[in-house]
């Protein structure tokens, strides 16, 4: 199954812009002031792009919190307005998904 979604508030951050084909990092922010389920969107570098739009984050949220892996997205489209990214289902994580290393991203 193949979801694409733009990345919601990159106005909000400074980070590098990401190129088409890079992976960003999807990270669960439990204890977000704003939404109990707001997944961040961070780039190789631990900058945080934005958001997983909320109409779509509670099921991503709950994917990437159970998940023993990290859960990435890879950029598909970029302009300095609008960040595109798709997420892969797939039955092989190992190729999709690379494993968690801890205290690589911070949460608000």
């Amino acid at each position: 199954m193949r979801e694409v979604f733009a990345i919601a508030g990159i106005k909000h951050h400074v980070f590098l812009l990401p190129k088409t084909n890079d992976s960003l990092v999807l990270v669960p922010e439990p204890n977000n002031e704003y939404d109990r389920f707001a997944v961040a969107v961070y780039n190789t570098l631990s900058q945080k792009i934005g958001y997983v739009p909320k109409y779509n984050n509670k099921n991503t949220y709950i994917l990437a919190a159970l998940s023993r892996y990290t859960v990435s997205v890879r950029v598909i489209a970029v302009s300095p307005h609008c960040i595109f990214v798709e997420m892969m289902e797939c039955g092989n994580c190992e190729q999709k998904y690379s494993p968690k290393k801890p205290g690589n991203y911070k949460t608000a």
